[in-house]
């Protein structure tokens, strides 16, 4: 059994990845990092295998290192922040840049055999040039890093549990002319993508999953 911590799990796919873990068998301790717990999630605190890391700032690895992971080895860091519609450029750029390359430094100092990413694609379309040049920059940094496997999901356009397209998603969709994929659906793909790499004990190096190949592994 692993173990794993979740960065952005209020997000819509990272809170059905949190699902996704609850029901499988293989993870036995998942530390939840955030500034609050939805209350769909509220239901797994009585889960001994789930602990809730609430703060106002994420990226303090000191207390996460102290109390939450004391004495566990982290197989897989997941991180699922990303930047929303209306944020600022120096926003975008913590959250597409520098959070993500912390959060990649911290998995190889923990030495966990994967680091899972989404980068997702939805912006307002005057700033969507912006958002992907700041993504392109963290995927250039990423690869140059040695962790053993680095996953990164490009989804073009998620719909929500409720059929939704999130923010600049049908501007997206339209441009393009893309499947729209089930954010159930790819946080599932994300979950089996972690179990298959850990279960293989091989070093994949860094993958990229673009929208069309997501579609083809659902």
């Amino acid at each position: 059994m692993w173990n794993c911590i979740v960065f952005g799990a209020t997000g819509s796919v990272g809170r059905e990845v949190v699902h996704a873990l609850a029901v499988s068998s293989s993870w036995s301790n998942i530390i939840v990092v955030g500034r609050n717990i939805l209350p769909e999630h509220e239901k797994y605190q009585s889960d001994a295998r789930f602990r809730f890391f609430v703060t106002d700032n994420v990226m303090d690895f000191g207390l996460l290192r102290s109390v939450y992971i004391r004495n566990l080895h982290i197989n897989v860091i997941f991180n699922f922040i990303a930047a929303e519609s209306g944020f600022s450029s120096e926003e975008i750029r913590m959250l597409e840049v520098s959070w993500p390359l912390q959060l990649l430094n911290l998995a190889q100092d923990l030495r966990c055999e994967l680091y899972s990413k989404v980068i997702s694609r939805y912006a307002k379309p005057n700033s969507m040039l912006e958002l992907f040049r700041m993504q392109a920059e963290f995927v250039d940094e990423a690869q140059l890093q040695t962790l053993d496997n680095i996953t990164i999901f490009k989804p073009g356009v998620l719909l929500s549990r409720r059929h939704n397209p999130r923010c600049g998603a049908g501007f997206f969709s339209a441009l393009f002319c893309m499947k729209r994929i089930e954010v159930v659906d790819l946080a599932v793909q994300i979950l089996k993508d972690a179990e298959l790499t850990l279960n293989s004990k091989s070093k994949r190096g860094f993958q990229v999953y673009e929208h069309d190949q997501i579609l083809k592994l659902l």
